[in-house]
């Protein structure tokens, strides 16, 4: 979308959703609801909740069901690519690195994008 970020906190969010309410198109939504649908079907069915399935990861794995896509990699292999990933998660790996203090900062969004978008692509090779 054309909206200019400048972070991901709450305020900034709740202003983009002000502004997304006026400008978004149907095919907008339609959109937001494919991906989440795909990761959805992605995500392995399980009782035991994965501790680190947490709110800043979920959009970032989300937005990725179309790099998915893009390599040709299933659903399925991909659900497994997100149980290995997040179940590999330590507090000193390279991506927590981008999710601890300053976390809604737009660099470390965007480091949180690239990262898993290299990680899945590195992946299929």
């Amino acid at each position: 979308m054309d909206y200019p970020f400048k972070n991901f906190n709450n305020d900034t969010t709740m202003k983009f959703a002000e502004w997304f309410r006026e400008n978004h198109k149907p095919s907008d939504l339609d959109y937001c609801e494919e991906l989440f649908s795909k990761l959805n079907e992605a995500l392995p069915k399980s009782e035991k909740v994965n501790k680190q399935m947490k709110k800043i990861n979920i959009p970032v794995l989300a937005y990725h069901t179309q790099t998915v896509d893009e390599i040709g990699m299933s659903l399925k292999k991909y659900g497994e690519w997100i149980e290995k990933f997040l179940s590999s998660y330590t507090p000193d790996c390279e991506y927590a690195s981008l999710c601890g203090q300053g976390s809604t900062s737009k660099v470390k969004v965007m480091g949180r994008l690239e990262y898993v978008e290299k990680q899945l692509r590195e992946s299929e090779m």
